[in-house]
């Protein structure tokens, strides 16, 4: 991406009407250098310094994003004066730092402080491009330790913009070794379990991307940033070919599943403010002005409907979804995207909210509406990426203590040679062996079709419920017939037998309890289905949430050691074994 400077024009004057009162303002037209339209300065200010004809995010002075983040007057900035000694003595460096310490009304290239963000205490730290790039030496990862060490003893979020060139050359390995430095005191937040968030502006390259921008609870960049390692230039001469033009744009990031989300200026302050409100929430459940006579009114259908058509029901285009849901449970829900490695994958949702005064996580396995959507949603079936992002927010949940809330809805893990190639069994494994080693309440739904390990993964929890009317089982009808009776044909016979509807796995102790549909199904009005499942899982969230830690750790222990043991017979006992064997 262009670095945009935007030059102020000649100056005009204009007639500003407040009340009967007309004040005479100076202005003047600037022009945006990425699609060169003529901007009234004032506009483009209120604008938050972004192009409003193109949406051009341009460069701004840290002091000025302070100013548009943080409560008026709430900013109180520390170590102000810290300046490097010139480490190696640089020829040069010195006239360089006082041309740029002119240039930028600063002594290095960050400002930290604290600030209130709608009344909400948070410790800040802005990058400074203007100032050597943006580069990191000494002086800016002493600055963004002392910081931390200060969100440490206040018990407060930290945020930091980053902007930079990467290190500071004219500093050598001392700023070599800030890139340690950095990551080091994200460390102390890690182990204070106090929420970190980086914005990444454009540019955030080298050492900076490299180190501690990429460390923190939650990535977001702002638009056409450009973020990565390596030069683009440098890339190119090294591979000799030609690289995409979005690449290493935020755009380009995102897609690939590195950061949480893209965010625009005028946005971000509100998006911060949401994060310090789930993070920030701690109490005890509250569900006011709401009962559970939802449970009372909905009985279970005794229709004696078969396996085959409870298939049939949850396959339908129509079937509510997990997106559905989370639209009508969760109002506030932030969405975290991709698994910082290679993708995001859309056939999992995964996100932070509250739910009745509660922060917690919250992941979905999403199918479509139509054709289209499915295929976007690999029919909700889930790839080894998809995995590593429902682990990482479970993790995520764990270091802050937020109950996880997952909504089961697969035909399985994605089958293709891809995902085979990517370790999918790895993947799944590793996303069970993180749920059920999570700390945290877990709680999860099957609301349409459980298939095998791929909706295992991510509901090997404490409690497992089911809609009505959905089906688990341990492979598709369609592949047991063709398996067992070499008869695709047989599907009915096979769902039959496998035991998949919410009445024979309640019966076998498989699952915890069964939600009531509404008739003739959840698709009649997902309204109302929503308010079910909502006073179903208050209801069952509170008795988790009142339990020991260590004693629901040990309830789920047991019940996954104990599943299918008293479907054992034998001649002799254990004991009996162990005799024989002495």
């Amino acid at each position: 991406m262009t670095t945009y400077k935007v030059k102020p024009k000649k100056k005009i004057y204009r007639q500003l009407k407040q009340g009967d009162q007309t004040t005479i303002i100076e202005d003047c037209y600037i022009s945006c250098k990425s699609c060169s339209s003529r901007l009234l300065q004032s506009v483009y200010q209120e604008n938050h310094y972004v192009c409003y004809k193109c949406g051009c995010h341009q460069n701004i002075h840290g002091r000025d994003r302070i100013t548009l983040l943080c409560d008026k007057g709430s900013f109180l900035e520390f170590n102000q004066a810290f300046k490097t000694k010139d480490p190696l003595n640089f020829d040069g460096y010195n006239d360089k730092l006082i041309f740029d310490k002119k240039k930028s009304g600063l002594q290095d290239a960050i400002i930290t402080g604290k600030g209130k963000l709608q009344g909400q205490d948070c410790v800040i730290a802005v990058m400074e491009s203007s100032f050597r790039m943006g580069s990191m030496g000494v002086v800016v990862g002493e600055k963004i330790y002392r910081a931390i060490q200060s969100a440490c003893e206040l018990e407060l979020p930290f945020v930091i913009f980053t902007a930079s060139g990467g290190a500071r050359m004219q500093e050598g390995m001392y700023s070599l070794m800030q890139m340690a430095k950095t990551i080091q005191a994200f460390e102390l937040l890690r182990a204070k379990k106090l929420l970190s968030i980086v914005v990444m502006t454009h540019p955030t390259t080298g050492g900076v991307s490299a180190s501690f921008a990429n460390v923190a609870d939650i990535i977001i960049a702002e638009p056409q940033a450009t973020i990565g390692f390596a030069g683009r230039k440098v890339i190119e001469k090294t591979l000799k070919e030609k690289l995409p033009e979005d690449f290493q744009t935020a755009e380009f990031l995102f897609k690939h599943g590195h950061i949480d989300d893209i965010v625009s200026r005028k946005e971000q302050r509100d998006y911060l403010i949401k994060l310090f409100q789930v993070f920030g929430k701690k109490g005890k459940p509250s569900r006011k002005g709401k009962t559970f006579r939802a449970r009372a009114e909905m009985p279970l259908d005794k229709s004696g409907s078969n396996a085959k058509d409870h298939l049939d029901l949850v396959r339908k285009m129509e079937r509510p979804n997990a997106e559905d849901y989370i639209q009508r449970l969760f109002p506030d829900f932030i969405e975290l995207h991709g698994d910082r490695t290679s993708a995001d994958d859309q056939a999992v949702l995964t996100g932070l909210s509250v739910f009745h005064n509660i922060p917690v996580a919250v992941i979905g396995q999403n199918r479509g509406k139509n054709y289209k959507e499915n295929s976007e949603r690999n029919f909700g079936m889930v790839s080894p990426a998809g995995f590593r992002k429902v682990q990482r927010v479970i993790e995520l949940a764990e270091k802050f203590n937020c109950p996880v809330l997952s909504f089961v809805d697969t035909k399985g893990a994605d089958p293709t040679a891809k995902s085979e190639k990517s370790n999918q069994s790895w993947a799944i494994a590793q996303c069970i062996q993180t749920m059920l080693r999570a700390d945290i309440p877990t709680f999860s739904l099957v609301i349409g079709e459980g298939g095998s390990g791929g909706a295992l993964a991510v509901s090997a929890t404490d409690k497992l419920f089911m809609l009505e009317k959905s089906v688990y089982s341990v492979i598709s009808a369609e592949g047991a017939a063709s398996i067992l009776w070499k008869d695709s044909n047989l599907v009915a016979k096979a769902a039959e037998s496998l035991k998949i509807t919410a009445a024979d796995l309640a019966e076998r102790k498989i699952i915890d309890g069964i939600i009531p549909e509404i008739t003739p199904d959840a698709s009649q009005d997902i309204d109302k289905q929503a308010g079910v499942i909502d006073a179903f899982l208050f209801h069952e969230l509170s008795k988790l949430l009142l339990l020991d830690a260590s004693e629901r750790m040990q309830r789920r222990i047991e019940k996954y050691l104990s599943m299918g043991t008293d479907q054992i017979v034998g001649d002799k006992s254990e004991e009996e074994l162990i005799k024989d064997v002495q």
